[in-house]
């Protein structure tokens, strides 16, 4: 599966501390990443379309925090 993706990082340039965003032309890449980084257990919140208002705070939340370094999210076009 090909999937469109790019990365967007940001941070101290050594991993301490640093946030990453993945930006996803689709709702499917989207999910894509999102299992992939759930498999290796890797700490990601992950925010698309089909997600409800309430749902997409709490995930934007949890990367604003900084609890989680990665956010997953559809691009919006």
């Amino acid at each position: 599966m090909g999937v469109g993706a790019s990365v967007r990082g940001g941070g101290a340039g050594d991993g301490a501390g640093s946030s990453i965003m993945i930006f996803c032309n689709t709702k499917a890449s989207c999910s894509f990443v999102h299992e992939q980084l759930k498999a290796e257990g890797i700490a990601h919140a992950s925010i698309h379309g089909d997600l409800s208002k309430d749902e997409r705070f709490v995930q934007m939340n949890m990367f604003a925090s900084g609890h989680v370094p990665i956010l997953v999210q559809e691009q919006y076009q």
